[in-house]
């Protein structure tokens, strides 16, 4: 990530002063780059791939998990979306992943626990919330997924870096993916592998959400997991953080 060096580091702005950035290139055939401007041509790919990568997931979750298309547009024209890509060797994209740039817009989850979560590790840092992460399903299994992460983590460790700040990524997670998701998480993040050296972090799983079924037969969002017989659990939605650690 050379060309990074060239970037402000007096603003806290994560594309450090830059439209794009490259991060990994020719990792298994993938390439990743972030930026804050996806071409027109190039969203309609990444949006049938948002459609299709959260299919299978849909199905096995009370509540849709994906965005609609108004969302995704939002995102993709956002100043305050970072725009993960992972590209192949035809330069066709087959992952991403869109990140927010503070906690403006989370309106799912419960602002006032992620901002003390931040808190606790650094006051003044602004944190992230990674909203979508997708590949198509004919690249699930391959090292898509995996590189794109990669590559959102030597970005992350990189600005962390470079602006004195230790920002946490925020996420949530459907159950049909719990543990799964955190686990795939840590272990892209955390293993080395040719061309990666490695970013430590550390995910915490921050609290769960459930989805009840009253006695009525009307769900409802609860933050604690219902003590009455007569009230179900359909779903759950779980939270966590992830702090990239470095040596005392």
């Amino acid at each position: 990530m050379d060309s990074v060096e060239a970037g402000s580091i007096t603003d806290k702005d994560p594309m450090l002063g830059m439209s794009s950035i490259p991060l990994i290139e020719n990792a298994e055939g993938v390439n990743v780059t972030v930026t804050k401007d996806v071409p027109i041509a190039d969203r309609e790919a990444l949006w049938t791939m948002v459609q299709d990568g959260f299919q299978d997931l849909n199905r096995r979750s009370y509540e849709k998990q994906d965005m609609t298309f108004e969302e995704f547009s939002q995102d993709m024209d956002s100043p305050d979306v970072l725009k993960y890509i992972a590209t192949n060797a035809d330069q066709q994209p087959i992952g991403c992943l869109l990140v927010h740039i503070g906690l403006e817009g989370i309106d799912w989850a419960d602002g006032d626990q992620l901002l003390a979560a931040q808190s606790k590790v650094d006051p003044a840092a602004q944190p992230y919330y990674i909203t979508t992460v997708v590949v198509p399903p004919d690249q699930r299994g391959s090292e898509a997924a995996a590189s794109l992460l990669r590559g959102a983590f030597i970005h992350f460790n990189e600005v962390n870096t470079k602006t004195s700040q230790n920002s946490l990524c925020l996420f949530d997670c459907a159950d049909a993916n719990y543990p799964w998701l955190a686990d795939f998480i840590a272990k892209s993040a955390n293993t080395p592998v040719e061309g990666y050296a490695g970013v430590p972090v550390e995910i915490r799983e921050l609290s769960t959400e459930y989805y009840v079924k009253e006695p009525e037969g009307e769900v409802v969002k609860a933050k604690d997991l219902p003590q009455s017989p007569s009230r179900e659990v359909v779903d759950k939605q779980h939270f966590y953080s992830i702090e990239i650690t470095h040596p005392a």
